[in-house]
């Protein structure tokens, strides 16, 4: 079965994934990254097989969409992108057993700064940058963030020179934190 062509998020902040044509949400996107959803993911693997193929299979068909950088970003560039992060997570010490929240705009930023974070083996906390400032700053708290990366840091980020490679996660490794909209309270985060 054919899965992921092309992510597509919507200026609704609903994304398409070309996933049994259903649309999903960010989250979930990166839930299904992490649980053999993508094409190139052999059952049972790790996400480290899918960084390792997806660039070198086709590394010109397009990866990523958003209205926010008009044509798209081709495997080839995401790799670059997210290697680019990777060095600079990996001169600031972030590894295993780390939590890296990203507080970005719901677009591309953030399903690179996931797969870049992955790639240092640590673990990515995703907060959306419209969130209310009390709520951002409770969630970094609270995840005892290692590193905040936002959109200025993202952006330097991108000019380091790229450290193409990974580190090999365990599979009882964390890699992603999932928050409650915190509706009865404040917001509670699921491992």
């Amino acid at each position: 079965k054919e899965r992921i062509k092309c992510l597509k998020l919507s200026d609704d902040g609903i994304a398409d994934l070309n996933i049994y044509g259903d649309k999903v949400r960010l989250s979930e996107i990166v839930l299904n990254i992490i649980s053999n959803s993508v094409k190139y993911t052999e059952p049972g693997g790790h996400i480290d097989v899918c960084l390792k193929k997806v660039p070198c299979e086709d590394p010109e068909r397009l990866a990523l969409k958003s209205s926010s950088i008009g044509k798209g970003i081709t495997y080839r560039e995401l790799n670059a992108y997210s290697a680019s992060i990777y060095a600079c997570l990996k001169e600031k010490g972030v590894g295993r057993d780390d939590n890296i929240v990203a507080v970005l705009p719901r677009d591309c930023h953030l399903i690179v700064a996931a797969i870049a974070v992955w790639k240092a083996g640590a673990c990515i906390t995703l907060v959306e940058n419209t969130y209310a400032k009390e709520r951002i700053e409770f969630i970094k708290r609270d995840s005892k963030a290692a590193l905040v990366i936002d959109y200025e840091m993202f952006m330097e980020m991108l000019k380091h020179e790229p450290l193409y490679g990974h580190e090999h996660p365990d599979e009882h490794d964390a890699c992603f934190i999932v928050y409650t909209s915190g509706s009865t309270g404040n917001p509670k985060g699921v491992l």
